[in-house]
């Protein structure tokens, strides 16, 4: 069972650095954006989530791995070590890029956390604090709608 379990792993990490018109196989809760003629796509880059992974595109079909966008020079000094940022959304607010994703700080609430950056390929850095935290509810899937005003919306499984 660990040996099938291991041989997954691997199969789906090389097949989510695959260019081609296959489906990227391990690109979970993708979040993306069009700038200047080229899709950019955030997701949950591992197996674990630990990582950000970044792939582009100019037909949403074929998908070049770009990188992953945390390490430990610009991972937030306030979450868990090594936790999962989950639905990471990159938006373009002002001149800046930002991913928003939700993650456990070191108390292993549930936050909502955004990195920003110059370009949509980075270096992002965390702005040094959660946005948002719920001491005892496990909230998820942020997303930012701009309408005249920067609105953040999140779900939870308890409710707010």
């Amino acid at each position: 069972m660990v040996l099938l379990i291991l041989l997954l792993y691997f199969l789906c990490q090389l097949s989510a650095n695959q260019v081609g018109e296959q489906i990227l196989m391990f690109a979970r809760d993708p979040g993306i954006i069009k700038i200047d003629g080229i899709y950019y796509m955030t997701s949950e880059g591992e197996i674990l989530g630990t990582r950000v992974a970044l792939h582009a595109s100019t037909d949403l079909r074929s998908w070049r791995f770009i990188k992953f966008l945390f390490d430990e020079e610009n991972y937030p000094t306030w979450a868990l070590s090594r936790t999962r940022f989950f639905g990471p959304n990159i938006h373009k607010i002002g001149n800046a890029y930002n991913i928003y994703s939700y993650i456990q700080n070191k108390a292993s609430n549930w936050t909502v956390g955004v990195a920003t950056g110059p370009t949509p390929i980075g270096p992002f850095f965390d702005i040094g604090y959660p946005l948002l935290t719920e001491d005892k509810k496990h909230i998820y899937e942020p997303n930012v709608v701009k309408d005249g005003k920067l609105l953040l919306f999140v779900d939870c499984l308890e409710g707010l």
